[in-house]
């Protein structure tokens, strides 16, 4: 999608050809009510606008590109070329739907349907239309949310949201409620995205710092089979993520069964078990 943002600064300049395209849907009444003015703006030119022409993808046309572009069109109707009385209509402003957490959100169609999510079930390793955004950009005009890569009016910023998250590493997201972990994919991609993320039970999970403090024990050097655990392990939650998955498993299992001494004498806290229930 083209870039509205530097298509329009104000005061008539730049090239408004998009614009008065996006204008052009419908007839759209400066003088019309404050509160209605932006929903007719939102669901008679820019969405329709937006369906025929433009479709989700994380790298060219995302849910920041597409709330500057609802931002850019309501200035634009702002300016002097479009609105006599500038002091009338409300101010507008691209905010977070959810201010500093990650979210997973709730499967609904992203354009009608063109993005069909990054977030892949456990189970089946599908996509199901949810997506994992570290951070989801809507616009508020006046006292209303319009939340562009969803074709909706929220009641509120977080209408969307299914679940928020914290980030724990390059390649792992953790549910704040600690029911969910999501790890990172470059080899899966989702169709308008450059990447997927696996969800996963969280059960059992101990981060690579705490795996190595819980199985710590200061007069036993660690087998090399448990050094390769140590490295699958940061290496799942690094930048390979899922795409690591598989090796840690075999990791952990060959450890567990060469050594399972070892594997009980460092099962602090029920490390080891725990582990062994998150990997299945």
């Amino acid at each position: 999608m083209p870039d509205l943002t530097r298509g329009y600064h104000g005061g008539g300049k730049g090239n408004c050809t998009i614009l008065d395209a996006i204008l052009r849907q419908a007839p759209l009444d400066v003088n019309e009510s404050a509160h209605r003015l932006p929903q007719k703006l939102f669901t008679l030119n820019f969405m329709p606008y937006a369906r025929i022409h433009w479709a989700y993808d994380g790298s060219a046309c995302n849910c920041e590109d597409l709330s500057s572009a609802l931002v850019a069109v309501w200035d634009y109707i702002k300016s002097a070329k479009r609105a006599t009385s500038e002091s009338v209509l409300p101010t507008v402003e691209k905010v977070s739907c959810l201010p500093g957490s990650a979210m997973i959100t709730q499967a609904k169609p992203v354009f009608a349907g063109p993005a069909a999510g990054n977030v892949r079930l456990q189970s089946t390793g599908m996509l199901d239309g949810r997506c994992l955004f570290p951070t989801h950009y809507i616009c508020k005009i006046g006292t209303s949310y319009f939340d562009p890569t969803y074709d909706r009016m929220p009641p509120r910023p977080a209408d969307i949201v299914q679940r928020e998250l914290k980030k724990h590493s390059p390649g792992i997201f953790i549910a704040k409620d600690k029911s969910r972990l999501y790890a990172f994919s470059a080899s899966t991609p989702a169709r308008g995205f450059s990447d997927s993320w696996h969800e996963m039970d969280a059960t059992g999970w101990i981060s690579a710092m705490d795996w190595k403090t819980r199985t710590a024990r200061s007069i036993h050097s660690r087998s090399r089979d448990l050094q390769a655990v140590d490295a699958a392990l940061q290496a799942f939650e690094g930048r390979q993520g899922a795409d690591a998955l598989d090796a840690l498993k075999r990791a952990f299992k060959g450890w567990a069964t060469r050594n399972p001494k070892e594997a009980s004498s460092r099962n602090a806290g029920n490390c080891v078990g725990g582990l062994a229930t998150f990997l299945g």
